[in-house]
């Protein structure tokens, strides 16, 4: 998991080059204000329950309940594809309203925006079969192949065409598809354990989220919503320019967060809810090794970055003094993602 990280990281940094180069700094700032719409709108429509379920299906594999877990992962699964259809026919019919504010045409890379909702929210589904499973051999690159489905696809535009909103909206729909063909004969393999297992005649979903599920929706807006609205509040009181230097500084520091072993976490605890001696091992050691290690990233983040921008990118050189403020919260991130 760990080495594809580092390589996704790497895919990942040829398709920021494409689009910071291709992008001015006020269509970029666009492009991250319409990123954080997207972002707000997924939050409640494709993962509002999506950890909670997530939990529940790992503990009713570990305890043996496979036809529970079949019945819950077809109600998930139906509720989560047709959350995602309202946001997509939101966006794609409603593209024009929105395009207005911005003084220009914005239509076409809306309504290309809203199909990834039905992409992610396909993927989302697949890669759920393969955690169950814990067939972390397909999880581990999937999200490199993702980057290099957009990749290439940003790559043919830049070359070959022109690449803009519109054009890095189709290339992101691109990757999540091809990630979801991807993993599809690995989710084939983890289907097999339910081909011979009949669904519970019990619904699960909504009692679950009628009981403690319901929590979930308050967490969803609340938990990072300041962040998720900032672009909206930096573009209301500043300039929408302004967006897209704190969005080049925000996105090298969710870089350097990502570079953290904590993908697998949420997958393995649940596993181990009558143990707690080892969840108890886990938050102790966790803790202290991920503060640690975040340290360590922060140093070298903080050596880094300024010469790549200078090199690369030198039109976000503005963007540095933004860089040095958020660098604290690699290690405030480490310190309470194990909690």
């Amino acid at each position: 998991m760990g080495f594809w990280s580092f390589l996704k990281k790497g895919v990942g940094a040829f398709d920021s080059f494409f689009i910071l180069s291709a992008l001015s700094l006020h269509q970029f700032g666009v492009y991250q204000l319409l990123l954080s719409l997207y972002a707000i709108l997924s939050d409640f429509f494709h993962d509002v329950f999506g950890e909670i379920i997530t939990n529940d299906l790992s503990r009713a594999v570990g305890e043996g309940r496979e036809d529970k877990a079949k019945r819950l992962f077809f109600e998930y699964a139906a509720f989560r594809l047709g959350m995602a259809a309202v946001p997509w026919a939101a966006l794609f019919f409603g593209a024009p309203i929105v395009s207005e504010r911005y003084g220009f045409d914005l239509t076409a890379a809306l309504r290309v925006l809203s199909f990834l909702f039905i992409a992610d929210a396909l993927a989302a589904l697949v890669a759920l079969l393969l955690k169950l499973r814990l067939r972390f051999q397909t999880l581990a690159p999937r999200a490199t192949a993702q980057k290099a489905v957009q990749l290439l696809s940003l790559g043919s535009f830049y070359f070959f065409s022109q690449l803009g909103i519109e054009e890095i909206f189709a290339a992101q729909v691109a990757g999540a598809l091809g990630a979801a063909i991807f993993m599809a004969p690995a989710a084939r393999r983890s289907w097999e354990p339910w081909r011979e297992v009949a669904a519970s005649r019990e619904r699960y979903f909504w009692k679950i989220v009628r009981s403690y599920g319901k929590w979930a929706v308050p967490q969803s807006f609340l938990t990072d919503f300041t962040g998720k609205i900032r672009p909206w509040l930096i573009q209301l009181f500043l300039t929408t320019e302004a967006v897209g230097l704190f969005g080049v500084a925000n996105t090298f520091i969710s870089a350097f967060k990502d570079l953290l072993p904590i993908r697998t976490v949420g997958l393995l605890l649940p596993r181990k809810t009558k143990d707690p001696a080892a969840l108890e091992r886990f938050w102790r050691y966790a803790t202290k090794y991920y503060v640690w290690f975040s340290s360590l990233i922060a140093v070298g983040a903080a050596a880094v970055v300024p010469a790549v921008i200078a090199i690369l990118f030198p039109k976000y050189a503005p963007s540095l003094p933004l860089f040095y403020l958020l660098l604290p919260t690699l290690p405030i991130f480490a310190f309470i993602k194990p909690m």
